[in-house]
């Protein structure tokens, strides 16, 4: 099981993530940046630290710059209340890999969790076949049939969030984040997503992404090519653990 380190300080918060965090992950949490230093300098082995910016003593951003100049090349998700381009710009350039805002999405922060860490996985784990299709996570390039499928910068981040997410529901929300960023996000054309959807669709055949009324797009673990209907759609699951449905 993959280790996160979670560094929050707020103390309801720290425990709503750890516990969002354990159902897929082994987690430690701490309360300050000096407390995460003293983890790092044990030795103890982590595949992703979760940050907060606001920490008391050290902020995020100091202690993030502090472990990049050392040389620590941990993959760092940022769990910060700001949500201003400047403080998502600071975080980025101070070494963050990705940003999530406070109040968070439980279903978007464990989507987030996964890319990242899938992104930094290794070159033993960057290549993911489903059916006749083989993704490469590195060079977000697609063959079909073996076939090299051409696709736009936007096409192959909603490409890349549904692939390392392959039998989850991802709901339209969420997928703007990702390829929007979540400021981003409220600027894009309200059909953005069905958009590229629909283009992937186009070129990658009918029945590999599907959606699900309500609730969003997925890829199903099964590839069915013998039962599509017209428009890719399947039955919403009666559970499903979304807190954030499609709009």
């Amino acid at each position: 099981m993959q280790s996160l380190l979670l560094i929050e300080d707020n103390p309801i918060i720290g425990s709503m993530t750890e516990t969002v965090l354990k159902s897929a992950y082994k987690v430690e949490w701490v309360q300050s940046a000096e407390a995460a230093a003293q983890k790092l300098q044990s030795g103890t082995h982590y595949d992703l630290l979760i940050l907060d910016v606001n920490l008391p003593g050290m902020s995020g951003f100091d202690f993030l710059r502090q472990m990049r100049e050392g040389g620590q090349d941990y993959p760092v998700l940022m769990l910060t209340v700001h949500n201003s381009v400047d403080n998502r710009v600071e975080g980025l350039n101070a070494g963050a890999d990705d940003y999530v805002c406070k109040p968070y999405n439980p279903d978007e922060l464990l989507v987030r969790v996964a890319t990242l860490l899938r992104r930094v996985g290794g070159s033993t784990q960057h290549i993911i076949t489903h059916g006749d299709m083989r993704y490469d996570t590195a060079f977000c390039s697609v063959e079909k049939a073996g076939v090299p499928i051409s696709l736009s910068a936007r096409e192959a981040a909603v490409l890349d969030i549904l692939m390392g997410n392959i039998g989850r529901i991802i709901s339209k929300t969420q997928i703007e984040d990702f390829v929007y960023g979540r400021a981003g996000s409220d600027q894009a054309q309200s059909n953005a997503i069905e958009v590229h959807v629909s283009s992937l669709r186009r070129k990658l055949g009918h029945g590999v992404i599907r959606t699900v009324r309500g609730l969003g797009y997925t890829i199903p673990t099964e590839v069915d090519q013998d039962h599509i209907d017209s428009e890719d759609e399947i039955p919403a699951p009666h559970k499903t653990g979304l807190a954030d449905p499609a709009e």
